[in-house]
């Protein structure tokens, strides 16, 4: 079973997500030229996560809640799934807590048993309020970003 850490599962955005795992089979895509037949899921998410609020209740489709006032404890759930997902654009808080679960997942990264993936779920509002990265050029910063050679090393 593939496991899911969704943060803010009590959330709009977090229960859609929750729901859209439970749904999902693992590793089912939408190749066109694949032949049309019907999907067996092999394997099926198991969604944990954290709440927003304490007095937040947990969704049907959410097996585990993690206190997330616990760094510990959130670490150690975190390193037992192989997708994480955090949604930035609900509070100002879950930005800071996005950062601090990457910086504590890339120090575990040689204990890693598999590989882990990493979803960052923002607005378009989000990126407007970026630094150019030429104040001077006319050109939109991503365009840049896309040409710099420390973003292409690690794509």
């Amino acid at each position: 079973m593939v496991r899911a850490f969704v943060n803010n599962v009590d959330s709009y955005t977090g229960k859609t997500l929750s729901k859209v795992f439970n749904s999902a089979a693992s590793g089912a895509g939408n190749e066109p030229d694949a032949p049309q037949e019907p999907i067996i899921p092999k394997q099926q998410y198991e969604v944990i996560g954290t709440l927003q609020s304490p007095e937040g209740e947990k969704p049907e489709c959410v097996s585990e809640v993690i206190q997330s006032a616990s760094r510990e404890a959130h670490l150690a759930a975190m390193l037992t799934c192989d997708v994480i997902v955090y949604n930035i654009s609900d509070t100002p808080e879950t930005v800071s807590e996005a950062s601090w679960a990457v910086e504590a997942l890339h120090e575990q990264l040689t204990n890693f048993a598999s590989l882990k993936v990493f979803i960052c779920v923002s607005t378009v509002l989000t990126w407007a309020h970026s630094k150019p990265v030429d104040p001077a050029s006319n050109r939109a910063s991503w365009i840049a970003l896309f040409n710099d050679p420390d973003f292409l090393s690690i794509c």
